[in-house]
């Protein structure tokens, strides 16, 4: 389902969700003129477009958790943007780091 940086998602890895917003974040810059009715629009300031990716992993044993995560932990991180390909635009890939937190949930 998701190729990151080339490299296909691993096998103990199971795909929830994916969230994206259809546009990323527009902010209009526009111009209140006095005696004029409206508003005069003098350009965009486009954003970022979030990817947010909810999975769970799917270990043997708990007792491989921790391995699991590093392997995991492995193929996330990247200090630079690198391209994300997801299998239902397998032409179209996106230029993505990780940001905010990667907390883990262990249920038993």
């Amino acid at each position: 389902m998701l190729k990151l940086n080339g490299v296909d998602m691993p096998s103990y890895m199971k795909v929830n969700s994916v969230e994206f917003s259809v546009l990323p974040e527009i902010e209009n810059r526009t111009l209140k003129a006095r005696g004029k009715n409206g508003l005069y629009l003098y350009g965009q300031d486009v954003g970022n477009r979030e990817i947010a990716v909810s999975f769970s992993i799917v270990a043997g044993s708990n007792t491989n958790v921790m391995t699991i995560t590093r392997e995991l932990a492995l193929w996330l991180h990247n200090p630079e943007p690198v391209p994300l390909t997801l299998s239902d635009e397998p032409d179209l890939y996106y230029m993505v780091v990780p940001d905010g937190d990667t907390k883990i949930n262990e249920i038993v």
